[in-house]
């Protein structure tokens, strides 16, 4: 089975987002985050690759899930079923990882069907927001937590999916 990791980062409330950017401004965690994508394999939807894209064009291989955009030099699949297939090609010739890394529909239909790792950085402080991590079920074990003192502290948690 190939390992495909979701990245995210919520607030105590299950925030993820509001008006598609971060709620949050975090150094540390922003951080984080690109020095686990760089290299390697990212799927998003659109909104969050139109949210991120100006950092992100250079530090990995991205995969859009999208019906509407259209940008030459991007891979864009029309689902999630396309585009993890798509990377699961690219990984056996690169070795790279994959990694899904929103939206929230990205989130729960990869937390169902195709991640079994999870990298989720709970960021200690409730947050107003538009869009929400989605729940997980028991399946998803914790494996590692590591807490971070920061302007706002939050704790990165690793999990594994039992099968």
């Amino acid at each position: 089975m190939t390992d495909i990791t979701i990245i995210a980062a919520m607030a105590k409330n299950r925030i993820i987002g509001i008006n598609n950017q971060l709620p949050w401004h975090i150094p540390s965690e922003i951080k984080h985050y690109f020095k686990n994508i760089e290299g390697n394999i990212t799927i998003c939807g659109r909104n969050t690759y139109e949210a991120f894209k100006n950092p992100r064009d250079n530090y990995c291989d991205q995969i859009v899930v999208s019906t509407t955009l259209k940008k030459e030099g991007l891979w864009i699949f029309p689902t999630l079923d396309y585009a993890v297939e798509f990377a699961e090609l690219m990984q056996e010739k690169s070795g790279q990882k994959i990694f899904l890394t929103g939206g929230s529909r990205i989130y729960e239909e990869g937390l169902e069907k195709y991640a079994n790792k999870m990298i989720l950085s709970v960021i200690d402080k409730e947050f107003e927001g538009d869009t929400l991590f989605p729940n997980f079920s028991d399946d998803w074990k914790l494996i590692n937590k590591k807490n971070i003192e920061d302007k706002i502290n939050y704790s990165i948690c690793e999990y594994k999916k039992s099968l």
